[in-house]
């Protein structure tokens, strides 16, 4: 059956915000006296939304830092992003008109809270194409790897969840992604460490690919 719709992933995927986002999360929690480097927080945190990133902590840590990670993390985050600006990874633009010539919808799908998943997408250009498409998994307060979210964006769409392609690059997400009952594919893009894309594909990824200029043959 052909594919219906398209689902992004946000950050490291449509946008590369994830450097920033990992600076701001160094320094906030250097403040409560958490000493972590942006590269550990990386490495640790990836996929997470502030929500999450306070549980793992409290997983790994056993300390508790929600109040200023939920209240701080992404306010500051969306302050950095308003001055520093936003551009989507390149090819994106192009990938975007090539599946829209086909007939296929598209949406975004986050862990970001919905204010912050909204800006990524305006301070980027890309709300043109996905409009009121951008859904959040924090608003819905079930995350990834939680498959709520695709869900719900699916059910918005009007799209059956097997006619749905979705497009991320973190294991979170691509498991989000198939207990959704959708395809999968992974995007590499972002990362540097050449068995990233057998992560994803372990993950139940159905391919990899490393450039947007890769994606319009692997819909199918």
């Amino acid at each position: 059956m052909s594919t219906a719709a398209v689902i992004f992933d946000c950050d490291g995927v449509l946008v590369d915000s994830e450097p920033l986002a990992n600076r701001i999360l160094s320094e906030l929690l250097g403040e409560h006296g958490v000493t972590m480097s942006p590269e550990e927080c990386r490495d640790t945190f990836v996929g997470l939304n502030p929500r999450g990133v306070a549980n793992r902590l409290r997983e790994l840590r056993g300390i508790d830092l929600s109040g200023p990670l939920i209240a701080e993390g992404s306010k500051r985050f969306m302050e950095a992003l308003e001055r520093s600006g936003l551009e989507p990874f390149e090819g994106v633009g192009t990938a975007i008109e090539a599946l829209l010539r086909r007939g296929v919808r598209l949406a975004a799908a986050s862990n970001s809270p919905i204010d912050e998943l909204r800006l990524k997408l305006r301070l980027s250009g890309l709300d043109r194409w996905f409009g009121s498409h951008a859904y959040s998994g924090d608003a819905l307060g079930q995350s990834k790897p939680d498959p709520a979210v695709y869900l719900y964006t699916a059910a918005r769409l009007g799209v059956e969840p097997h006619r749905c392609v979705v497009i991320e690059d973190t294991v979170t997400g691509v498991t989000a992604g198939v207990r959704a009952g959708m395809r999968v594919l992974g995007f590499t893009g972002t990362h540097q460490v050449a068995a990233y894309g057998l992560r994803l594909m372990d993950a139940g990824a159905a391919r990899v690919f490393g450039a947007m200029a890769e994606l319009e043959p692997l819909i199918g």
